[in-house]
């Protein structure tokens, strides 16, 4: 196939240059990599989105500044109607956006007017020179006239790319070295860079998004990722897939076999609302102290609309505490969110608030102590491991009961370090023997709930 007429395909998947030039995006955003396309603008890729209608139309780019990038991607392009459409398309989201920066992206294919003459009298015009103009450079300033665009300057925003991807060329060679970087086996890369344009094309059919952590996890499921890896997205995926893997299951001693974790029991109810009464929450409290034996009887009641999951409680009580007696499955209802959390991509930090106190006894800080603790076993590098676990979405932390005679210095750290992490959901578990609301002030209190019949059938 003579050079000219390479497909969009870097492995003969069939997918076409627009979806090329996702996986070539995708490579940088992966290595945390800059795409070098503008000489003052930090433009590392965090999430790619297709077919988005805006300047671009055809590639979105999220940067890791919290900017934009608009693409137009053209195959073979010429000078005619669909360069200038394109162009002026892009140019006009400038003069919309301050912030923006725009790229036209061609390839080999595309005639030498444009992928030379008129990128470089682009280059010319934004450094403020209208002498030495090509033929298409006068034609381009005619046409921006019409559009009453008289500030050359906004060009500094606007680049046109020339790269070809198909296998062997410079561009795609570039990325796959990129992207070795991440994957474990050099040999798989050809087999990755395929994932990666496939998920484009996706993306092109369904006007999608991919950001770092679906692109790791759409790889990880074809390919192995590197373990040695410096990559704050890596890191992360490795983290929530060993949270995944060790959470996924627990152990019933009664039966002596591991379940599912989605088979756990998760019934709540809010403490203050516990048979219709509005008491408040130290006096929910004393019930369940005094309910404390009868554990085996509450299983036998049924409840109605005060009860919910586990789940919804972590999603709309930003702190929460949930008490249950000894063997209520306290321990096990949060494995069970810390698995269903790192399966929603969330960034969640599962620790035994006891590990916690003998960590800090060490030395150590509080927080500190929740990084150590959460990633003990995963392989992942304690300085690494500090880089990107310290600003988590989600903190499960078990056991506050088992902190004497340091509870109290404990449930205080823990209010401190949530207010200074106040997006992150934070749930507690402790016994309600020895607990009062005071330790955790602005917490919602609710009740974990034993299994009824109808749970215990499904153990059974």
């Amino acid at each position: 196939m003579p050079k000219g007429d390479h497909g969009g395909s870097a492995s003969g998947g069939g997918h076409d240059f627009q979806s090329d030039v996702f996986a070539y995006v995708a490579c940088h955003a992966l290595s945390e990599h800059p795409l070098s396309w503008f000489d003052d603008y930090g433009d590392v890729p965090l999430a790619i989105s297709m077919e988005t209608g805006g300047p671009g139309d055809d590639l979105q780019i999220e940067l890791n500044n919290s900017k934009y990038i608009e693409l137009q991607v053209k195959k073979g392009i010429r000078k005619g109607d669909k360069l200038w459409d394109a162009l002026l398309k892009l140019i006009n989201g400038l003069q919309t956006d301050q912030n923006l920066r725009a790229v036209l992206f061609v390839d080999g294919t595309s005639s030498g007017t444009v992928k030379n003459d008129l990128r470089t009298d682009v280059k010319r015009l934004a450094g403020g020179r209208r002498d030495g103009l090509k033929p298409i450079g006068q034609e381009f300033i005619a046409k921006l006239a019409v559009e009453k665009i008289t500030d050359f300057s906004l060009l500094q925003r606007l680049q046109i790319v020339v790269a070809d991807l198909y296998e062997g060329s410079d561009g795609c060679a570039a990325a796959m070295a990129l992207l070795r970087t991440v994957i474990h086996l050099p040999k798989a890369t050809p087999t990755a860079w395929e994932i990666l344009a496939k998920d484009g094309l996706r993306n092109t059919r369904d006007r999608g998004r991919s950001d770092c952590s679906r692109l790791l996890g759409i790889l990880r499921r074809h390919v192995e990722l590197t373990e040695k890896s410096n990559n704050h997205a890596v890191i992360l995926e490795q983290y929530r897939f060993w949270m995944t893997e060790t959470k996924a299951s627990f152990f019933v001693p009664v039966l002596g076999i591991a379940l599912p974790v989605t088979s756990a029991w998760n019934r709540l109810r809010f403490i203050e609302e516990v048979e219709g009464e509005k008491a408040s929450t130290r006096e929910a409290l004393a019930r369940q102290i005094a309910a404390y034996h009868e554990w085996e009887k509450l299983a036998d009641k049924r409840y109605s609309g005060d009860c919910l999951s586990t789940e919804a409680l972590l999603l709309q009580s930003q702190r929460s505490v949930i008490i249950g007696g000894p063997g209520a499955g306290k321990s096990t209802l949060l494995f069970r969110l810390a698995c269903w959390a790192a399966n929603e991509n969330k960034i969640v930090l599962h620790v035994s608030l006891r590990t916690i106190n003998q960590i800090i006894k060490t030395g150590k800080t509080f927080e500190e102590s929740i990084v150590i603790a959460s990633c003990d076993g995963s392989g992942i590098e304690a300085t690494l491991a500090q880089r990107v676990l310290s600003y988590p979405d989600i903190l499960l932390a078990d056991g506050l009961d088992e902190c004497d005679p340091d509870r109290n210095d404990i449930a205080s750290k823990l209010v401190s370090w949530s207010k200074g992490h106040p997006k992150c959901h934070v749930c507690v578990t402790t016994r309600p023997v020895g607990h009062t609301p005071d330790l955790l002030p602005e917490f919602r209190h609710s009740e974990l709930l034993p299994l009824d019949s109808e749970g215990t059938a499904v153990l059974s």
